[in-house]
């Protein structure tokens, strides 16, 4: 950048200010001189034209006069004297005569004669006009005793007026131009001489911040004495008052900055100190670095950080200890930071004397080296432990804790990029068919054990997939550009892989899944195809489990209705929607009631009545259950407890409610069930409590069936058979009924030759020897009847008795089965089919 002379700087801003002032002068002169001039030229005009004015109003008397003065004289008027004496006058151009009756001039021998003795009518002389070209014409009526005689028109000449008054114009023009000129250069005079000693100051003032002031600063940094500003101003004592206040300021401003300056230099003694110790003493790691790398100084700090004494950092490129990946990044953080730049902050991995990683947050600025070149600052702060946290909250945000995978938002994210970059894609969702069986039964350490075991065969056998846990035994993984026939064989292969048998700890498992298969389509976002798996899921557990199922548009529906059910459920438990049904449990050998089983129906206000096969699951499955289960038990001792406590139906009949293990996880269910039934006035012994065989195998619940025996409540173990139990716990816990599951039942109608009746027996004969009353369920024909009567069951339970009545039923179906039919009687009475 060039800089201007101090005489040139010093010389424009005066000479400039100096013109402005002089043509601000000539400016107001001028205008002051114009506007006078146009006032004396204007009053001159007017006193111009008023003296014309009042020479043709003496003009058009003297004529008056002397007409009088002839008609007076003589009694006659010669025109024509008149007309000669008006001729002598210079001023005159033309006269005429006009009579009254004429329209013509008249002779100017004509003589009008007029009675000498008549009264001489006054002359009116007051009509001048004056014409464009300047002449002033004399309108003179002549009347004489009110008669009007005619009219004389003098026209006069105004040329000489004129001409005195453009004389006395330009006289006065030229005075005004004399008089600005002089003033312009008075002013000119008196304008140079104070921007003289201006000049002087403002020059005086760019040699203190131009040369003295730098001179200051550079004996500063020198350690040298400290020279004093400014120059000798008594040559300005002798300007204006405002020149000398100007100068007196100034050198009060020098004798300040020259103390300043003093002060200055002692603080900046004690800074360069403070920064040595702050510099060695930082708890950061600080150093100061050329542009090409190498450390001129660095702290303890730093040193402790990458595993060298200061000394041994010095002339060491920075760059040596930044990692392969953030080598370039410090490389150019130095090199390219300038004296424009304030500071970079930015993240990097270096690597200490020994190798091991080191994360780090650097900040690079740019300092004067005090010899006109430039040195980077480095601050390196160690941030390994907020780096590693950050790590661990990341893989926390996007992996599933248990397993590994990643987890619902990282599948997302992920397909979302997938859609977007238009390749073919599609979502597999699988879920493991009867896995809340393994968490009730085994606990939910042997189910989590189970749940990283599938996640790593998916893993092993999808390596290319992104692989997702979604929560619970829910798994997703995202094929990518394979066609419909590809991703469904992949499906096929997923459900032989989960099939084959799990090994966790000294346990076998065998297990299965539904899978569900969503495709790419044009317009479908991330979301909805996930929903889309998600139905297909629901589909193919609702066709029986173990299958895989491509989404169809009508899954959407039933997917939705499920949702739709479910949340119209949450709204019907606790409302009276809920209304339970009795089934009665009869003696297979006298018919007699031996206990009702209350089972859950919901009249939907809209839908009608809800199957028990449709809303039980979804209660289990959102948990529900336990709210739904609570409300059936007080509902049922509510409507029952008359019927319990009356001695015409006797006391050898009980009531039966079915319990889900996840009730029987609350540590308090057996104190919330005996207050429910005893605020119903019904005895706890009255009470059967029905649970599957699966819940005897989960130790939470086991403990509450204990508790809850203790309260009274009998215990039965419902859906006998199904293997998903084990016999030796079943003979570990003392249950007072068990009921045989109606497969049994079934197999031993359809072959009855084979060893399924055996097997019926056997069961008999286990609950038996266990002590418990034996029921065997699903009784629909007296052919049913009698092969639980000869598999020796206690009870029996179907249609061939009683449909689920309500409770308004209740009454005649109980005084049917309470009374005891006579012992040879074989075949129970059967009231429906």
């Amino acid at each position: 950048m060039s800089h201007a002379t101090p005489d040139a700087q010093s010389r424009r801003p005066t000479l400039g200010l100096q013109r402005q002032v002089m043509l601000a002068m000539a400016f107001v002169v001028a205008l002051v001189a114009s506007v006078l001039s146009w006032f004396w030229i204007t009053q001159q005009d007017e006193a111009y034209q008023e003296l014309v004015l009042t020479g043709a109003r003496t003009i058009g008397e003297g004529v008056a006069a002397d007409m009088a003065a002839q008609l007076e004289d003589t009694g006659t008027l010669d025109i024509g004297e008149l007309l000669d004496r008006l001729r002598d006058e210079a001023a005159v151009e033309d006269i005429r005569l006009v009579p009254a009756a004429l329209a013509g001039p008249i002779d100017e021998n004509s003589v009008v004669h007029l009675d000498r003795h008549g009264d001489l009518g006054d002359f009116v002389v007051n009509n001048i006009s004056r014409a464009d070209d300047g002449a002033i014409r004399i309108n003179q009526p002549i009347a004489y005793d009110g008669i009007t005689l005619g009219t004389i028109q003098v026209t006069l000449n105004n040329q000489q007026v004129l001409e005195r008054q453009q004389a006395a114009r330009r006289q006065t023009i030229l005075v005004t131009v004399v008089v600005s000129v002089l003033a312009a250069l008075i002013g000119a005079l008196l304008t140079r001489r104070m921007m003289r000693d201006l000049a002087t100051l403002s020059s005086v003032v760019e040699q203190s911040g131009t040369e003295e002031i730098p001179r200051v600063l550079e004996s500063i940094r020198d350690g040298e004495p400290i020279p004093r500003l400014g120059e000798d101003l008594s040559s300005l004592r002798r300007s204006s008052l405002e020149v000398r206040r100007l100068s007196d300021a100034f050198e009060l401003h020098h004798d300040a900055v020259t103390v300043l300056a003093s002060e200055l230099a002692g603080r900046l003694g004690a800074s360069d100190d403070r920064f040595r110790v702050a510099f060695e003493q930082s708890p950061v790691g600080m150093a100061l670095v050329r542009s090409t790398g190498e450390i001129v100084r660095a702290n303890d700090a730093l040193g402790d950080l990458l595993g060298l004494t200061p000394a041994q950092l010095v002339e060491v490129r920075l760059t040596d200890f930044a990692s392969a990946d953030s080598a370039g990044l410090v490389e150019e953080a130095i090199s390219s930071t300038d004296d424009t730049v304030r500071g970079r902050v930015q993240e990097a991995e270096y690597r200490t004397v020994d190798g091991d990683p080191l994360f780090v947050l650097q900040s690079v600025a740019t300092l004067d080296d005090g010899e006109g070149g430039l040195l980077r600052s480095v601050q390196v702060q160690d941030i390994s432990a907020a780096k590693r946290a950050e790590q661990t909250l990341q893989s926390l945000a996007f992996g599933d804790p248990l397993t590994g995978l990643a987890n619902r938002m990282a599948f997302e994210q992920h397909l979302a990029r997938t859609l977007t970059q238009g390749g073919p894609c599609a979502v597999v969702m699988l879920d493991l068919d009867r896995f809340k069986l393994v968490n009730d039964s085994l606990g939910h350490l042997t189910g989590d054990r189970l749940l990283q075991a599938v996640a790593t065969r998916l893993r092993r056998t999808f390596p290319g997939c992104v692989v997702a846990r979604f929560g619970g035994d829910e798994f997703v993984l995202l094929l990518e550009g394979l066609d419909a026939d590809a991703v469904e064989a992949e499906a096929g292969r997923l459900l032989d892989t989960i099939a084959e048998p799990f090994v966790v700890g000294d346990r076998r498992f065998y297990t299965t899944c539904s899978v569900g298969v969503a495709v790419s389509e044009p317009g479908l976002e991330q979301a909805d195809l996930i929903a889309c798996a998600d139905a297909a899921t629901y589909a193919a557990k609702a066709a029986g489990r173990g299958r895989a199922h491509s989404f169809v548009p009508s899954m959407r529906t039933q997917a939705d209705d499920r949702l739709q059910l479910e949340a119209d459920l949450r709204d019907a438990i606790g409302t009276d929607q809920i209304r339970v049904a009795y089934q009665p449990i009869v003696s297979t050998l006298t018919g007699r009631l031996a206990s009702l089983e209350a089972l859950a129906r919901w009249d939907h206000p809209q839908r009608g009545p809800i199957s028990p096969a449709e809303f039980i699951p979804i209660a289990e499955e959102t948990g529900l259950i336990d709210d739904l289960g609570r409300q059936v038990l007080r509902i049922a001792c509510r409507e029952l407890a008359d019927h319990l406590n009356d001695v015409r139906y006797g006391d050898g009949w009980s009531l039966s409610v079915n319990v889900s293990g996840a009730q029987l996880r609350h540590p308090d269910v057996a104190t919330q069930f005996a207050d429910d039934v005893q605020e119903a006035d019904v005895p706890t012994s009255r009470v059967v409590l029905e649970v599957t065989e699966s819940v005897l195998l989960d130790a939470d619940a086991v403990r509450s069936l204990e508790a809850l025996r203790a309260e009274g409540f009998r215990l039965a173990a419902d859906d006998f058979g199904k293997g998903e139990s084990s016999i030796g716990q079943l003979m570990r816990f003392p249950l007072d009924v068990l009921k045989i599951d109606m497969s049994l039942l079934r197999m031993s109608r359809e072959s009855p030759e084979t060893a399924s009746t055996t097997v019926m027996e056997s069961v008999t004969m286990l609950g038996h020897a266990l002590g418990a009353v034996v029921v065997a369920e699903g009784v629909e024909t007296e052919a049913d009847l009698v092969i639980a009567q000869d598999a020796g069951c206690d009870h029996a339970q179907g249609w061939l008795f009683d449909r689920p009545v309500p409770v308004v039923a209740l009454g005649s179906m109980l005084q049917q089965r309470a009374v005891v039919i006579p012992s040879e009687v074989t075949t129970p009475i059967v009231s429906g089919g």
